[in-house]
């Protein structure tokens, strides 16, 4: 049976998590890991997106949310859900960061909130943004985008408490999965507070949806092996390509959010994979550093690592080629080779074509040369040495016009 490298570091699964009493409830495992009272636990990222787009528009009169033109197409459909309008933010040059810059000439008294974001390989710097809004917009909220960033950490402390309001997701390829989940969190214990009672009636129950997450995560168990993903992940995933179909490739195909509670039995299944998630994480990261070691040695490549006192949870890593060419390359050969190496997003938000006439057409060519040139390689403790040596061919190969 083929090999199939997933695109992230997810945490392997134990069929004993599925039947196990866990020690713990997750909501208590969540906020002792960081280093918080209280979370609130919801169906997914973008459900707390959308909660916290629905918390914060009650004390503003502005209605409008900036994104970084680089982000997932979720969050956007969450502000619309929640009846916001989007404005967009370039990035840095070469880098996932807004543009500064930009973020001050776009600040308005409509603007509700900024939402600066990490990434599995990459996390962006919050104070900077939150001092900017300090001094030229106060009443606009910071909702910090942790989806990807479960266990990271900035100069030591969790990632997700820079802001008014921090979002993290619990999907499939995000570390720690519930299949689908997330949570929400804050610094101030007052919001921490008002936040479960913000969420409940915006969480109704759907019987047949956590029918569905429940089978999704059952069969996780089943197939989340390097010979399962080839047909749950690498065969759609080829085929998706094939037809010239990068957003379907993707998975970035959906626009619906569902809005409902975690159940029980999926939230034990969950406290019982989080008491292995600090020792996946570290397996993670020493991964990441074997993975950059081996890259490092092809000069042509810019692998985005993080600066000092930087700890994303790494669950992949960004590498930018010198061209889009080269880039659609490393993901077609690396696709076909089952080799974990696949593209964040598809483009900038600006750029997908369900979203046409939903956001402006403010051009982010910064954005767009990221998306263009940029790849993801999976740091999954899966990896073997022979896996880091294919990789690292190929990109050789590729930037030498092979």
């Amino acid at each position: 049976m083929r090999r199939e490298l997933p695109p992230t570091s997810g945490l392997p699964p134990r069929f004993a998590d599925l039947y196990r009493e866990p020690p713990f409830a997750l909501p208590d495992l969540l906020a002792a890991s960081l280093g918080t009272d209280r979370v609130t636990l919801t169906c997914s990222g973008s459900a707390a997106l959308v909660i916290a787009f629905d918390y914060v528009k009650q004390f503003a009169i502005g209605r409008d949310i900036v994104l970084p033109a680089f982000t997932c197409p979720l969050v956007a459909y969450a502000a619309l859900k929640a009846g916001l309008t989007v404005s967009l933010c370039d990035t840095m040059p070469s880098r996932f960061d807004m543009d500064m810059g930009m973020l001050a000439r776009i600040i308005n008294p409509d603007t509700l909130a900024v939402v600066p974001t990490h990434f599995g390989g990459h996390l962006t710097p919050v104070t900077p943004v939150r001092g900017l809004l300090r001094s030229i917009a106060p009443h606009v909220f910071v909702i910090e985008d942790a989806a990807q960033a479960y266990g990271a950490r900035i100069q030591g402390k969790p990632v997700g408490f820079g802001g008014d309001l921090g979002v993290f997701s619990f999907a499939a390829g995000k570390g720690l999965t519930l299949f689908e989940g997330g949570c929400l969190v804050a610094a101030d214990p007052v919001i921490r507070l008002a936040m479960d009672q913000h969420a409940r009636p915006l969480l109704p129950a759907s019987p047949m949806m956590e029918a569905q997450r429940i089978i999704e995560l059952i069969g996780y168990h089943l197939f989340y092996r390097p010979e399962g993903l080839s047909w749950v992940y690498g065969r759609p995933l080829r085929k998706a390509l094939q037809r010239g179909d990068l957003i379907a490739a993707l998975d970035e195909d959906r626009d619906a959010i569902p809005m409902h509670p975690i159940g029980g039995w999926r939230q034990k299944v969950g406290a019982n994979a989080a008491m292995r998630w600090a020792q996946h994480l570290a397996a993670t990261k020493d991964a990441a550093r074997q993975m950059r070691a081996v890259l490092s040695a092809i000069p042509q490549l810019d692998l985005h690592w993080p600066d000092a006192g930087f700890e994303p949870s790494q669950t992949f890593l960004f590498v930018t080629l010198p061209s889009k060419r080269q880039a659609d390359q490393a993901l077609m050969q690396g696709a076909a080779q089952g080799l974990g190496i696949t593209k964040l997003f598809a483009h900038p938000l600006n750029r997908y074509p369900a979203l046409a006439g939903k956001l402006p057409t403010t051009p982010t060519p910064q954005a767009q040369a990221l998306s263009d040139r940029t790849v993801t390689v999976t740091t999954s403790p899966l990896l073997q040495d022979s896996d880091r040596a294919r990789i690292a061919d190929l990109f050789q190969a590729i930037v030498r016009g092979r």
